[in-house]
This record gives structure tokens, C-alpha cells and sequence, in this order.
């Protein structure tokens, strides 16, 4: 008997209903000091000194891991979450005086930001000045820096940078990832791991999510995890 062989290759879908997956999750316990160790681990990783010592107070868990000159990296993050990029290299200089000679890349990544806010700012003339002085020599020495730093001076051909198709790049997420990136080399520097360990669960929440979207498999996915919102 001959068996149509789409029949026959279609992957079989597991259902699991969206309400018996939620009564699931609710009948889960979690020791909340667990949770609470993992919310102490984001915050000191990130550089929210403040934060977590308050957060010390009221959970009782204790202020870790240690990080290594952790007030100047505070300053940093800031300076850098607040577009002060200028400020920031001069503290990164000042606490790790060979750190950037010896991180071109990073450098180069610093400058764009700085670029950025100078475009924010809407120093025109500024910025293409700053861009020939500055950049123009890395992205001949690292050619795959040329698209970012297109990118970047594309925002200068629109009267509203911030509505142009580049427009991301004028966005609070753009410093986030620059300071991220800043962050990572801090931790390396230490031989920590630079990503706190509740980011990681994030990630492999996606990665799992993403294996059973290639399996064909029917689920309540997690679109917004603050929400918990199933589709």
C-alpha cells in the first residue's frame, strides 16, 4: 500500500493547553532565596552598587560576587548610560590605563557612541570632524567596523535623525549594549564570568522555546516574560 510521503514526513505536534501549562508553572516552588541570590548576582554584575547593597538590607542575602574596584565601574556605567562617553573613556583610561590601547575594537565602539551623541546633540560639524579624527584610522585597521560607522554617519542625511530608518541607534538599548560590551571586558580582565547568571536562564528559555519552534511542536510560547504572557 503505497503511504503519501508528505503524510509521512509531517513531524507530529505535542499539544499542551495553555491553561494546564500556567497551573503547571503556579504549582512550582522556588526557594526565594535562590531568587534572591540570582537578583543580588544581576545587580552586581550589571554595576548597581546601590541597589544591591539596599537589596542586601531587605533580602539579607549577601552583597555578591565581589567585583574588583566596583564604585569607579559604577561611574562608568553611568557615565556611558547617560551618553557622557567622553567621561567614561577618561575613567576607563584612568582605572585600566592599557585596556583600550589593547582593545582597539572596544575603542572604536566607544567613539561611535560618541559620535552618536554628538549627532543627538546636533553638532553636525562636530561630529564629521570628530569622525575624520578619530575613526576614520581604526576602520582601515579593522574593515569590518566600515558598515557600523556608515551606519552611524547615515543619520547626518536626515533632518530627524531620530525618525530615520537608523533611528535605533539614537535609542536608550544602543548605550545599554555599549556599556554591556565595556562590562564583558571588565569581567574578562578578572576572570569572571560577565553575564549574570539570571540572563543566562533568559537565554536558555529562548534557546529552548526556539528548539521546539524547529520541532513543529505546539506549546503556550512566552512572548513577554515580565507578563507572562502566553500565546
Amino acid at each position: 500500500m503505497d503511504i503519501d510521503a508528505d503524510e509521512e514526513d509531517q513531524p507530529t505536534q505535542s499539544l499542551c493547553p495553555t491553561d494546564k501549562w500556567i497551573e503547571q508553572l503556579n504549582n512550582m516552588h522556588i526557594d526565594s532565596f535562590i531568587m534572591n541570590q540570582l537578583i543580588m548576582d544581576y545587580l552586581v554584575r550589571e554595576g548597581y552598587k546601590e541597589a544591591a547593597e539596599k537589596f542586601e538590607e531587605e533580602s539579607g542575602v549577601r552583597f555578591s560576587p565581589v567585583i574588583e574596584k566596583l564604585d569607579e565601574k559604577t561611574q562608568i556605567r553611568d557615565a556611558i548610560l547617560g551618553g557622557n562617553i567622553k567621561s567614561a573613556i577618561n575613567l576607563i583610561n584612568e582605572l585600566y590605563p592599557e585596556m583600550l590601547d589593547q582593545n582597539r575594537l572596544l575603542l572604536f565602539n566607544l567613539q561611535l557612541q560618541q559620535l552618536i551623541e554628538l549627532i543627538r546633540q546636533g553638532k553636525i560639524q562636530e561630529a564629521i570632524s570628530f569622525a575624520q579624527m578619530n575613526l576614520t584610522e581604526i576602520s582601515e585597521e579593522h574593515p569590518e567596523c566600515l558598515p557600523n560607522l556608515e551606519r552611524v554617519l547615515s543619520l547626518l542625511v536626515f533632518d530627524t535623525p531620530e525618525k530615520s530608518p537608523f533611528g535605533d541607534l539614537l535609542k536608550t538599548p544602543q548605550r545599554h549594549k555599549i556599556w554591556s560590551a565595556v562590562n564583558t571586558v571588565f569581567m574578562e580582565m578578572q576572570n569572571e564570568t560577565s553575564c549574570p547568571k539570571l540572563a543566562n536562564i533568559v537565554r536558555i528559555l529562548n534557546w529552548s522555546q526556539e528548539q521546539l519552534d524547529k520541532g513543529n511542536v505546539s506549546y503556550p510560547k512566552l512572548k513577554v516574560l515580565g507578563k507572562l504572557d502566553f500565546s
